[in-house]
């Protein structure tokens, strides 16, 4: 699991550079990551090949059978947690290059087509099909020389891919992607630009109004803020209005008056 974050941020950083058209910095940032990966599991698999190799199955299981069994295992996982590592960290390269379709051809060759023959033939038909053997591949260790044979062949079919990657292609791949996104997915504060860079008036026109619907609507819901908030301020705005409520009383009046006198004047 320690190079899950070598993945993450090698996925993040790859696809920022790439999305910020800076393909010579996504492919820097991608040799960091898978070399700070094979570090990192390198280090994890040369301890545990150090160690002695019963030393963590006993703290699993206290049966020796099965202790024996996990330590013929230990060379094997070292191997395995070196390609596994890395190819962890490629599969988020992959990931931030937009290019995940690419990954499952080569999960289905590596685990489906290499691993599963080879720890099947090893465990179940080389020696008779005996799972309790003390020597070679067969049993427990078939399986695992099945699994880190595939792990193996996964890591180094992605570092192929990754290797044979054009980066300043997947810059202009990532750049299309984010028009595509802006053209079909526009906001109130974007204006809308055709492929050929010309402006179109009616999408000027409607991001305008979009974006002023939407100023009104927060000047309104910010003056309802602040009249909730300062009493002083609805106070003043209830005078005020009271003022033009009287005024317009006395239009209303003098009106009346008018009339009044000019019905008089004609009789």
């Amino acid at each position: 699991m320690l190079p899950v974050g070598f993945s993450v941020a090698a996925s993040t950083r790859v696809g920022n550079f790439l999305g910020s058209n800076e393909p010579k910095s996504a492919k820097r940032n991608s040799t960091v990551s898978t070399l700070g990966s094979l570090c990192l599991s390198g280090s994890v698999a040369a301890v545990l090949f150090a160690s002695n190799h019963e030393t963590w199955p006993r703290l699993f299981s206290n049966d020796e059978d099965i202790v024996k069994a996990a330590a013929r295992t230990v060379p094997l996982l070292c191997a395995y947690i070196i390609a596994d590592g890395v190819q962890v960290t490629l599969s988020g390269v992959i990931k931030g290059c937009g290019r995940q379709c690419a990954a499952l051809p080569i999960i289905i060759v590596a685990y489906w087509l290499v691993a599963l023959p080879i720890g099947y033939y090893l465990s179940f038909d080389l020696n008779g099909g005996q799972s309790d053997c003390d020597t070679g591949f067969c049993g427990v260790v078939g399986l695992t020389t099945g699994m880190t044979v595939g792990t193996w062949v996964h890591f180094l079919l992605l570092l192929i891919l990754i290797c044979c990657t054009n980066w300043n292609l997947e810059a202009e791949k990532a750049q299309n992607r984010i028009r595509e996104n802006n053209t079909t997915k526009p906001n109130v504060s974007y204006i809308a630009v055709s492929n050929d860079d010309q402006v179109e008036e009616n999408d000027i026109e409607n991001a305008a109004l979009a974006q002023n619907m939407q100023t009104d609507d927060d000047s309104f819901f910010a003056g309802l803020e602040l009249r909730q908030i300062n009493p002083e301020v609805q106070q003043v705005e209830e005078e005020a209005a009271y003022r033009l409520q009287m005024r317009a009383m006395e239009d209303d009046d003098l009106d009346e008056a008018k009339n009044f006198e000019r019905l008089k004047a004609d009789l």
